[in-house]
């Protein structure tokens, strides 16, 4: 599956209440082959790209792979109220490469992306553009 050019803007008023793990895309379970690439991710409340399961459970067995993320746009406007640009749980054979970083994210957060120590399986690959901080 390619997801290409889309804007994902998350200031509708159904997003008005602030829900921590409110992403703009989600790509988890048993996913395999996907690339998302030349989107832009703007007003964001919790991450622009969640990859992998969402939950704390270490037992997860069905995990994403064969995942390229590239080329895309993450803005966040005053407030950062956002997570991440990328949030990944887990995975295998992920690309993140080329993506450009702007507004990321509320305080105590890691910024553009976040990477939980049991998220690799085989490999990942990550390159990013993140030219200012907030």
């Amino acid at each position: 599956m390619t997801i290409t050019d889309i804007t994902f803007d998350m200031s509708a008023p159904q997003y008005a209440n602030w829900v921590e793990e409110r992403n703009a895309l989600v790509i988890q379970g048993e996913s395999r082959s996907v690339t998302v690439t030349d989107c832009t991710f703007i007003n964001l409340i919790g991450d622009g790209i969640g990859v992998g399961d969402s939950s704390a459970d270490p037992e997860i067995t069905a995990c994403p792979s064969k995942v390229r993320l590239q080329g895309n746009r993450f803005f966040t406007a005053a407030g950062f109220k956002n997570r991440n640009g990328i949030g990944m749980t887990c995975g295998t054979s992920i690309q993140i490469k080329d993506n450009y970083f702007y507004g990321m994210a509320r305080e105590n957060m890691p910024r553009s992306r976040s990477i939980s120590s049991r998220t690799i399986r085989t490999s990942l690959s990550v390159t990013s553009r993140s030219p200012g901080t907030r």
